[in-house]
């Protein structure tokens, strides 16, 4: 397809942390919403699958489901768990089949701690080569904390 000839951009993180917001600013010329691109649900955790959007038929940008995030009813272990047994395997899938993947954009919380989910999903896309731009989202919580998180990130 043609989709297959574009280069890609694949947008990654975890749950909550603000990757159809931040999309939907970049590209708000092409009117995201009236177009049905990278919708915003009103609960956390409702983007399943790899959405894959095509946009002026020159790229594609992969927005991913985001991972993690404890709930009332699961406790660090088990969202771990969730990881590696789920989402770990759906994002290596996707980076070894899809060669036309040239870059990635990794958004994460400000205000929220780096786990070893994170840490992992970052060196899976470097070990594959994939140059990454990171992203802080919700800068206003805590702007204290960007240092700290660049360092713990590798950056």
């Amino acid at each position: 397809t043609i989709y297959e000839e574009l280069p890609e951009i694949a947008v990654f993180g975890r749950v909550n942390a603000g990757k159809s917001a931040m999309l939907q600013h970049l590209f708000s010329a092409t009117s995201p919403r009236k177009n049905g691109h990278f919708s915003i649900a009103q609960r956390p955790g409702k983007t399943k699958g790899i959405q894959v959007y095509c946009l002026n038929r020159r790229f594609t940008v992969a927005d991913m489901p985001g991972y993690g995030r404890p709930g009332p009813t699961e406790d660090a272990m088990a969202v771990h768990q969730k990881w590696t047994g789920q989402w770990k395997h759906v994002i290596q899938d996707y980076l070894n089949t899809t060669s036309w993947l040239r870059a990635a954009i990794y958004v994460h919380d400000i205000s929220k701690e780096v786990r070893e989910e994170d840490r992992e999903t970052i060196r899976m896309f470097r070990k594959q080569g994939i140059p990454m731009l990171l992203v802080f989202t919700k800068d206003d919580k805590d702007r204290t904390q960007l240092l700290k998180l660049r360092r713990s990130l590798g950056r």
